[in-house]
């Protein structure tokens, strides 16, 4: 996601040898770490441009920027912040060191840090954007839309629209933002946009979907997950699962079946929601079951099939396969199977028990509503 080619500022040495080599200078060391960072070789281009940068007489920035970069792509972000701010104590107004900065900061979680720095980028664009000042403004945009700055990210995505960068991207970034804020046919505008890049991209017609439907724009969301049945990437896996979420059940046993015979993993997670659906009980049990025993990590499935148990009021069947879920210790549906456990708890009319799950509960995620409510219920029994 970070890589450049990293364009030399010097003729090329096209004959370069080991960096054991004695008596090369900065600039020599810099060109080699240049080649070893362009043929993705980036630990031997970041111990090239480290030694150039200790070898340097003349205090240039480019050096540490380089060897920033180099760590960017080795993921090593200390590292990289390090030579980043050296660029800067170099020179001060270094844009390169900016974006490097900004983007440590971005991908380590230090937001505001990052914004910092891709705005110091932005401020000196001016009326014309070069490519690194527009790349610049693409973070700072997402930035502003995670902290809820809304108009600000509209104006910055609405900047990148104009000068052309990656255009359909934002688009439909801009569509999103519109969608949440309850502007529907602003949002559809955007979205028709990137549509005309992104037409056989099934992907974006389901982004388009979720962000729709959680705007309340029920069906026009349908009406995207619709049209995506009609790209041509889309395989019977798609299809099926599009059909079931669209709850076309018979249509989405159709392909979900035949990506199933096809070998599709997947397909039989979505297969036994199906049958579920259907009210195909024994179908519903036994892809589940050999769902689960194909896939013993896959936490969702176990949370799924815990619903099958206690919507059918078998608690202590729906207790053991959320319990087996957690146990899985993954991330993915934790939240669900914690609450689902919980309820299960009170269900049986273990009220101790339960109530010490909602609180567990309610320790990782203190604004669930209906949680707090159970809680509170539960402290009186």
């Amino acid at each position: 996601m970070h890589t450049k080619k990293i364009i030399y500022t010097g003729m090329a040495l096209l004959c370069c040898v080991g960096l054991s080599a004695c008596g090369k200078s900065a600039k020599q060391l810099n060109n080699i770490g240049i080649e070893y960072y362009n043929d993705s070789e980036y630990k031997k281009a970041a111990d090239a441009f480290s030694e150039a940068a200790d070898k340097d007489k003349e205090g240039k920035a480019e050096y540490y920027v380089n060897l920033g970069k180099a760590y960017l792509e080795l993921g090593e972000y200390e590292n990289a912040q390090a030579a980043f701010l050296s660029a800067l104590k170099k020179e001060t107004d270094n844009e390169e060191a900016y974006r490097g900065l900004g983007v440590v900061y971005y991908f380590s979680g230090d937001y505001p840090d990052a914004m910092d720095a891709f705005r110091k980028i932005i401020d000196n664009a001016g009326r014309d954007y070069s490519d690194m000042e527009l790349e610049a403004l693409q973070y700072y945009a997402s930035l502003q839309s995670y902290y809820g700055d809304n108009a600000g990210a509209i104006d910055s995505y609405t900047i990148l629209i104009r000068k052309n960068y990656n255009t359909a991207q934002q688009y439909f970034l801009r569509g999103s933002i519109y969608a949440g804020q309850g502007m529907e046919n602003e949002a559809v505008l955007d979205y028709e946009e990137a549509l005309k890049l992104y037409s056989d991209d099934y992907e974006i017609y389901y982004n388009m979907y979720t962000n729709l439907l959680q705007a309340g724009f029920t069906q026009r969301a349908e009406s995207y997950l619709r049209r995506a049945l009609n790209v041509e990437c889309a395989d019977n896996l798609l299809k099926g699962k599009t059909y079931y979420i669209i709850e076309d059940y018979e249509n989405a046993q159709k392909y979900l079946s035949k990506a199933s015979d096809e070998g599709q993993m997947e397909a039989d997670f979505y297969l036994a929601m199906t049958y579920e659906k259907l009210g195909n009980d024994e179908e519903a049990k036994s892809m589940y079951e050999a769902y689960i025993n194909d896939n013993p990590s896959d936490a969702r499935v176990y949370n799924q099939y815990g619903m099958y148990y206690l919507n059918k009021g078998d608690y202590d069947s729906a207790l053991g396969y959320f319990s087996a879920g957690l146990a899985t210790g993954g991330s993915e549906g934790k939240r669900e199977l914690l609450f689902n456990q919980a309820c299960c708890y009170e269900y049986l009319h273990q009220y101790s028990m339960a109530f010490t799950k909602f609180e567990e509960y309610l320790k990782e995620y203190p604004d669930d509503a209906a949680a707090k409510h159970e809680y509170e219920f539960l402290s009186t029994r």
